[in-house]
C-alpha cells in the first residue's frame, strides 16, 4: 500500500469493504476484483456476491 508519504509498504488485508450505491459501484467493484485477479489474488466463495446481486 502506498502511504501519503509515497513510501510503499506491505498490506495483508483478508477483505475488501466497499460502499456505494451509485451508478458506477458495481463496475468499480467488478475492476477491484478483476485487477486483483489478474494479480493471482484468489477470492472466497464470498466474492461471488459481485455477481449474484448485479442486477
Amino acid at each position: 500500500m502506498q502511504a501519503v508519504s509515497g513510501e510503499w509498504g506491505p498490506l495483508n488485508a483478508q477483505t475488501i469493504c466497499l460502499h456505494g450505491d451509485g451508478e458506477r459501484t458495481l463496475a468499480f467493484a467488478r475492476r477491484i476484483r478483476g485487477a486483483l485477479g489478474d494479480a493471482g489474488y484468489r477470492g472466497s466463495r464470498r466474492s461471488r456476491c459481485l455477481t449474484e446481486f448485479s442486477t
